[in-house]
């Protein structure tokens, strides 16, 4: 590339790496009416008094009208706690489907492991309607989620009697989940990247409760729950093994 080429490779990529390292939300999302840094959770009350609650690396748009209150899900995860509207019922829009309700408490979640999107849901208080794009509605009550993936809802009972997420006070509550998902959890918070082989940890699974703004502190608990090692190769770089037996 010459000198001149090289400078420039070397400043591009110092600008990504700082960029990336500094949690601010990738460009696409910053014209969001709404969006989170790494480690940010943010709640907004909307125009009808609704309560919205972002996650970490979150972005939504908004749009309010007479007939309808929506809420685009561009990006990570929401708690919403709706407030009753009988001529206006509220929905969070996604491209894997759509989450109606009048009033209620619900949190809706994107998410794209191994490259496939899917929607999921936990409904806290009162009953939605999950709409996958291409099938029928089906109604969830309070107590109850499920996953909307290749157009198909899969529902699951939630083990959990709270009356909002845990992540929206800063803790993962864990009931027999896959490692990889936690790790994808706890990346919202880290400044970095936090790197590893989805299928050397394919097979194991956590319980527990793990703080989301102490890295250091969650992989430590996870080290000693399970066969893993983390290695910092520096404050932003982490990477995570399985170790040998």
């Amino acid at each position: 590339l010459g000198k001149s080429g090289g400078f420039a490779v070397l400043l591009f990529s110092l600008f990504t790496a700082g960029w990336w390292a500094s949690g601010i939300p990738a460009p696409q999302y910053l014209m969001a009416d709404h969006h989170t840094a790494v480690g940010e959770r943010k709640t907004v009350v909307l125009d009808d008094g609704s309560q919205l609650t972002l996650d970490a690396t979150s972005a939504v748009n908004i749009a309010f009208n007479q007939n309808l209150r929506s809420i685009e899900l561009l990006k990570g995860r929401v708690f919403v706690e709706v407030a009753p509207d009988n001529s206006r019922p509220l929905e969070v829009v996604t491209n894997e489907g759509s989450v109606r309700a009048l009033g209620t408490a619900f949190s809706v979640e994107r998410r794209f492991q191994a490259d496939m999107p899917s929607l999921r849901v936990a409904v806290y208080e009162s009953r939605v309607d999950v709409c996958p794009r291409d099938t029928a509605c089906q109604e969830v009550g309070s107590g109850h989620g499920g996953e909307v993936v290749h157009d198909t809802f899969l529902p699951q009972a939630l083990n959990s009697t709270a009356e909002k997420p845990a992540w929206t006070a800063g803790t993962l509550t864990l009931d027999d989940r896959p490692l990889v998902e936690v790790l994808d959890e706890l990346a919202r918070y880290h400044h970095g990247a936090l790197r590893y082989d989805a299928a050397e940890l394919a097979e194991l699974r956590v319980s527990g409760v793990l703080p989301l703004g102490d890295m250091d502190k969650a992989l430590d608990v996870l080290a000693r729950a399970l066969p893993i090692r983390a290695q910092r190769f520096t404050p932003w770089l982490i990477s995570i093994k399985r170790k040998k037996e």
